[in-house]
């Protein structure tokens, strides 16, 4: 017992001589370890910060891209409502010569049929020269393009809410 004692006494005795060092030690690791937490803290506000305009930026890349289908499919009703018209007014014009036609006789009625015959070719070339499956499923394809980009403006912008959630809650703890 008296050994242990004594050897209590000599801790004593060594803590009394150095005082001045363990608080020293003490509160430097205790500095430490405040600005461990305070780096780590900074890092993780920085790195969600981040990962926000990652976000962000994302959600304006699907702007984009959404403004770019939009205008390709505007394009593309543009010119076939163009092509449309075209052809009905071809149509029309040669219902009016087929109606002019039935009143004629002779040679004259001989060069009005060649005449209808010219523009009758002309209306089917017309119509191949922009098939109608052709502009409909660049249309679907656009539209299906379209429904896509939707959904993926949707995912960046419940990520960027998320994060945002997330960024502010952690700021918020603090």
């Amino acid at each position: 017992m008296d050994k242990i004692r004594r050897y209590i006494e000599e801790i004593h005795a060594w803590v009394d001589r150095n005082l001045a060092a363990v608080r020293l030690t003490g509160l430097s690791l205790l500095a430490l370890f405040y600005g461990y937490w305070i780096a780590s803290w900074y890092n993780m506000d920085m790195s969600e910060l981040n990962r926000l305009a990652e976000n962000k930026a994302q959600i304006g890349k699907e702007f984009q891209r959404r403004e770019d289908l939009s205008r390709n499919l505007a394009n593309i009703v543009e010119n076939y409502a163009k092509h449309e018209r075209i052809l009905f007014r071809h149509v029309s014009d040669m219902r009016a010569e087929l109606q002019a036609l039935e009143g004629m006789n002779g040679a004259h009625h001989a060069a009005q049929s060649a005449r209808l015959e010219q523009a009758f070719l002309k209306l089917t070339a017309l119509a191949e020269q922009y098939p109608e499956l052709k502009a409909e499923q660049r249309f679907h394809d656009l539209m299906d393009m379209a429904e896509i980009t939707e959904n993926r403006i949707a995912d960046s912008l419940y990520e960027y809410i998320a994060g945002a959630w997330e960024f502010n809650t952690c700021n918020q703890c603090f």
